[in-house]
């Protein structure tokens, strides 16, 4: 599972666009390491002495089966030094809650373009994270249940690896990122069984897999109306890349987002104004059947104004 996930490659794009909610200022490396310590290929490479943190990689570690333990709280580092390399890590999860998994690699300066994939035992959290919105390092953030054992992977999204290519990894516990003032309805993966939406709602939900539609509908009288549709997702550690589809009453897609303000923003933004009267919907999907689960939650907010865009 994890080989068929790490094969996929990058699905998102870099940018700078988000507001994760936690402080990714922390500092557990000396970026002087890249310039002072790994020169020599010819040379076995010490990760414990080149890369000070709490918990440097031991190989062999490419495989859950060999995974290292990883306390939560604590940095690993290491490198991607040779080809096909995979580093795994596995971490305890105690409390349920919200958990935070951050690797860093162009942060510190190295050469690899990084990716996280994350699963448990029993493939419920199956994961694949690559650049987030404020840099091309991944950042994951999501709800877990507890007890569970999760197993999480760093490696190059184009198979890189050499001495530069070194990495740091924490996993930490996190603030809820957002507010919202329902979930979504199950089932809902037909307009006939979706949910209703108001003005101003603010709705939880997740894309449970890949081909998964979640449906959200709502009634317009006869007046002109501008719809305002948001999803935060990417921009606060989601990993889903949403498109959002705006249909008549009489099922007709009249509309189709994936993006936001700007191309690199994932977080689709729609503003449509309708003039027809009767029941339309929102069906809010995977962009590409990229990916789903647990991990892969959004938020839905949405704005029916009829007063300010009335003739």
């Amino acid at each position: 599972m994890f080989a068929l996930l790490i094969i996929t490659g990058c699905q998102g794009c870099g940018g700078c666009h988000g507001d994760l909610s936690d402080d990714n200022s922390n500092d557990p490396m000396d970026t002087a390491v890249l310039d002072s310590g790994i020169v020599d290929s010819a040379q076995p490479v010490d990760t414990a002495e080149l890369l000070p943190c709490a918990v440097p990689e031991i190989e062999p570690n490419n495989t859950p089966g060999t995974a290292q333990v990883l306390p939560m709280e604590e940095w690993a580092c290491g490198g991607l030094y040779e080809e096909g390399d995979f580093d795994t890590f596995q971490f305890d999860l105690e409390t349920s809650g919200w958990v935070k998994v951050w690797a860093r690699g162009a942060d510190i300066g190295s050469s690899a373009n990084l990716q996280i994939t994350l699963d448990d035992a029993s493939y419920d959290y199956t994961t694949l994270a690559a650049a987030s919105p404020d840099s091309p390092d991944p950042v994951l953030l999501f709800p877990a249940e507890a007890p569970n054992r999760f197993y999480v992977t760093v490696s190059d999204q184009w198979y890189g690896h050499g001495e530069d290519y070194v990495w740091e990894l924490l996993v930490s516990e996190a603030k809820q990122p957002l507010l919202w003032e329902a979930n979504e309805a199950e089932p809902n993966d037909g307009k006939q069984d979706g949910t209703p939406i108001y003005d101003g709602d603010r709705i939880y939900g997740v894309i449970e897999t890949g081909s998964d539609a979640d449906w959200y509908v709502f009634d317009m009288p006869d007046t002109q109306t501008t719809l305002t549709a948001t999803i935060e997702a990417w921009n606060y550690g989601s990993p889903l890349s949403a498109q959002v589809g705006l249909y008549s009453p009489d099922n007709t897609l009249i509309s189709l987002q994936m993006r936001g303000e700007d191309t690199l923003d994932l977080d689709p933004l729609m503003v449509e104004t309708l003039n027809a009267a009767g029941e339309w919907g929102l069906k809010i999907t995977p962009e590409n059947d990229t990916g789903g689960g647990v991990t892969y939650w959004y938020v839905l907010e949405v704005s029916l104004d009829t007063e300010a865009s009335a003739p």
